[in-house]
């Protein structure tokens, strides 16, 4: 079995190899893959950005944890659940109504707590999510805990404007909105507009196909791979440059009202 990892741990604790190695001693076939270990602390929409757009690149079957805010609540649990022939493990806290906004949830299961306490309970809820699916996943089958929303990411929108955020910031200091093509697509109906983002002295009237569209340090947005609204400076750092961060707002204005 495959388990992907994506945490805001970093590599500097020992949280990551006393998890790694409680996973091998328990199932010494098991594949670990590190996706992620620099998730912005308790940030688990930032976590759930990453999964949406890496989980359907592994084979199925595959289980992905998300190790930020994983420790249990009285109003918030460790779930387990299976959606695109896939196994997620992670926090009840919304962020998977955000990777699952357009993809159907099979089976959803509420962990159980240990019986005694601990202060790094994500150990003993993966290894128990593993042997479930291992054991053929029976207690999985059946089961449809209501899973929490989370409407923090997701943009706002009447019939003239879009309202999203930055929920990414990649190494190139790219910028990653939570503004898709299809709800883009839907309110445009081909009329012009106007991209603000951060403030109003950043603004783009064109949506580029690729990256080398503009010259050298322009300014340019597009939709990027997985679909969503990315802004760049080309062979630039933009978000350095325009000191621009995480939840900064993303605006699309369309200058002929709708009729």
């Amino acid at each position: 079995m495959i388990v992907t990892l994506i945490t805001d741990w970093h590599r500097s604790d020992y949280y990551l190899g006393c998890l790694k190695g409680s996973l091998l001693a328990a199932f010494p076939n098991v594949q670990i893959v590190d996706v992620n270990h620099n998730i912005s602390a308790f940030n688990s929409a930032e976590a759930a950005f990453i999964l949406q757009r890496v989980y359907p690149c592994f084979p199925a079957g595959t289980l992905h944890f998300i190790g930020v805010n994983s420790e249990p609540e009285p109003t918030q649990s460790l779930v387990l659940l299976k959606a695109a022939d896939h196994y997620f493990v992670g926090p009840d806290d919304g962020c998977f109504s955000l990777i699952f906004q357009h993809t159907p949830v099979d089976a959803c299961l509420v962990l159980p707590l240990e019986p005694e306490p601990s202060t790094f309970s994500a150990i003993p809820s993966l290894l128990k999510a593993i042997q479930i699916i291992i054991s053929g996943y029976a207690e999985l089958v059946g089961n449809a805990h209501q899973l929490q929303k989370s409407w923090l990411s997701l943009p706002g929108y009447d019939n003239n404007s879009i309202n999203g955020q930055v929920v990414y910031i990649d190494s190139y200091g790219n910028i990653h909105s939570n503004i898709d093509k299809e709800l883009f697509d839907r309110i445009c109906c081909k009329r012009q507009y106007e991209i603000i983002l951060s403030t109003p002295f950043v603004k783009i009237h064109a949506i580029s196909e690729h990256y080398n569209e503009v010259r050298s340090n322009e300014l340019l947005c597009l939709f990027n791979s997985a679909g969503y609204l990315e802004f760049a400076r080309n062979n630039d750092n933009l978000a350095r440059s325009e000191g621009i961060g995480l939840g900064a707002p993303v605006r699309i204005k369309f200058l002929n009202k709708y009729t």
